[in-house]
């Protein structure tokens, strides 16, 4: 038989859990309403987006940005000589907020690509389809293509998404997929930004993909871009 003292003890302390956990929960959904407003200038293109702030606990937190970046500069983008990551964004998806169950992540990565083709100009019709596609391929090795079963699945194409020409298509990698959106900022420069959808063991067999679609789509009509004349 419990005690009146073993018996408040016990209730005092899952009304201490549940408070902790309805906390998380409100921290949780507080946090997926935040925003954090980027605003970068690259060789005199303004570029700007937003994107949520509840990170991944499990997956590096992002880092600070540089503000200003030489596009031209040669040494940003290292011994590739033609890409320069500027910024990794992880997502958690989960059931529920009581267990804090990780279904899947969604990965954001933002790159500065400069293309090495010849004769573009990626600000021309829709030439920067010519580059994605050209660049895209030569960054793989046949062998890689095979090893990591890499496939396009959908045509390279263009898509308007608040007064953006985006230029776009989809892969897979082990049967991953990866959306890739570019713009361009020079004539051999361009923007790119590509969402990975990560399953974990249990991730298959839910809906997490969609609400992180939703991430993905409201950080894409956040983008804004505009040239300063610089």
């Amino acid at each position: 038989m419990f005690s009146l003292t073993q018996y408040s003890s016990k209730i005092n302390k899952l009304l201490l859990i549940l408070f902790l956990l309805v906390t998380t929960m409100l921290l949780k959904q507080a946090n997926a309403n935040d925003l954090h407003h980027y605003e970068l200038n690259l060789s005199g293109m303004q570029v700007a987006f937003d994107t949520p702030t509840n990170y991944s606990k499990d997956f590096p937190r992002p880092q600070s940005l540089n503000k200003n970046i030489n596009i031209y500069d040669i040494d940003i983008y290292g011994d590739s000589g033609v890409a320069s990551v500027l910024q990794q964004i992880y997502f958690d998806f989960g059931k529920g907020f009581f267990f804090g169950k990780v279904n899947g992540t969604l990965e954001a990565t933002i790159v500065l690509r400069k293309t090495k083709l010849q004769d573009i100009d990626n600000n021309k019709d829709d030439q920067l389809l010519k580059t994605l596609e050209h660049d895209f391929y030569s960054e793989f090795s046949k062998q890689d293509l095979k090893d990591y079963n890499i496939k396009v699945n959908t045509d390279f194409s263009v898509v308007n998404i608040s007064s953006i020409k985006w230029s776009h298509f989809k892969y897979t990698t082990n049967h991953k997929q990866n959306i890739v959106y570019a713009i361009p900022l020079s004539e051999k420069h361009y923007l790119e930004i590509i969402f990975r959808f990560i399953d974990n063991s249990t991730g298959e067999n839910n809906n997490w993909k969609e609400q992180a679609t939703d991430y993905l789509n409201n950080i894409i009509n956040s983008f804004s871009i505009e040239s300063s004349g610089n």
